[in-house]
C-alpha cells in the first residue's frame, strides 16, 4: 500500500503552453479537485513545474485526476536540468485512465518537470485537470487480510406517511479502512511524520494495491480519524499495531 501525500507541486512555480484565466494554473495547487485548470487548446499541451534555481526534486510518482484527457492522448512526464525538452533526461509514457491516471517511476534529482499532453483529437478542444500530484509515496506495512473498503452514499431519503420516498441524490464515496498489525518503529515514526503534516484535512493518493491498479484504482482522499492509535505490540516490544481511516472526496 503506498500513500502519496507530499505533493511538491504546490511549492513549484506552474507556467504552461496556454491557461484560461477562468482556470488558471494555480487551481492545480488547491485540493479541491472542482477547482481546475483548463488550457486553451489540446494538441502539444504541457505543464511546467519548476523548482526554483539552485533546487531540485527527486519525484518517483506522479498523478492526475479530474481530467477530461481522453484515450487517444500522448501523456509523459519529463525531467531535466535546464528548461530545453529535445532530450530530457527522464521521460516517461503514462497511461491513459478515464478516471485517475498514476505512474511510478525511477526518477532523478532535478530542477524542471514537466507534464506533455497531445489530445488533439479531444472534442472538448481543450484539457482539464484537477489535480496533479507529482513526488514520492510512503509504503505503508503490510495489512491485515480482507481490508474493508465499503461503499456510502450521502443521499438522503425520507418517507411520506403512505411509504412513498423522496430521495436527495447526492454522491457515493468509498471509505477504506484498514488495520496493520505488524509496523516497525520506522514506520511508526513515517506514518507519524505524514500525520502531523496532513492531519484529517489534507488529502492524499491512496494505491491499496500497487502491484493491481486495475483491482482497485488510486483514491483521492483524506484521513477520517483524528488520532493515529499506536499500540506496542504484544510479540516485540521494537513493533507497533494501528489502524487508518481514509474517506474520499471529490
Amino acid at each position: 500500500m503506498r500513500v502519496m501525500w507530499d505533493n511538491e507541486i504546490d511549492s513549484m512555480t506552474i507556467t504552461s503552453a496556454t491557461e484560461d484565466a477562468n482556470y488558471p494554473m494555480t487551481n492545480l495547487q488547491d485540493t479541491r479537485l472542482s477547482r481546475v485548470y483548463r488550457s486553451t487548446d489540446d494538441a502539444a499541451e504541457y505543464l511546467l513545474f519548476d523548482a526554483g534555481a539552485g533546487n531540485t526534486i527527486n519525484p518517483t510518482v506522479i498523478c492526475i485526476a479530474a481530467h477530461n484527457i481522453t484515450d487517444g492522448a500522448t501523456i509523459s512526464i519529463q525531467g531535466n536540468a535546464t528548461d530545453a525538452w529535445g532530450g530530457p533526461t527522464v521521460d516517461e509514457t503514462i497511461t491513459h485512465d478515464s478516471d485517475t491516471m498514476i505512474l511510478f517511476f525511477t526518477g532523478a534529482a532535478l530542477r524542471y518537470w514537466r507534464l506533455y499532453i497531445d489530445d488533439g483529437s479531444n472534442p472538448d478542444t481543450y484539457l482539464e485537470i484537477g489535480r496533479v500530484f507529482l513526488g514520492t509515496y510512503l509504503s505503508l506495512p503490510p495489512i491485515e487480510p480482507a481490508p474493508n473498503l465499503p461503499l456510502r452514499s450521502t443521499t438522503t431519503v425520507e418517507e411520506s406517511v403512505t411509504g412513498q420516498a423522496y430521495a436527495n441524490k447526492r454522491k457515493v464515496y468509498r471509505e477504506p479502512g484498514f488495520i496493520f498489525p505488524v509496523v516497525t518503529d520506522a514506520q511508526r515514526q513515517s506514518i507519524e511524520t505524514m500525520f502531523r503534516a496532513i492531519e484529517a484535512a489534507d488529502p492524499v493518493f491512496l494505491v491499496v494495491w500497487e502491484d493491481n491498479l486495475a483491482n482497485v484504482g488510486p483514491i483521492y482522499c483524506r484521513l477520517d480519524q483524528d488520532e493515529i492509535p499506536f499500540q506496542q505490540s504484544p510479540v516485540s516490544g521494537l513493533l507497533w499495531e494501528t489502524s487508518l481511516q481514509f474517506k474520499e472526496v471529490f
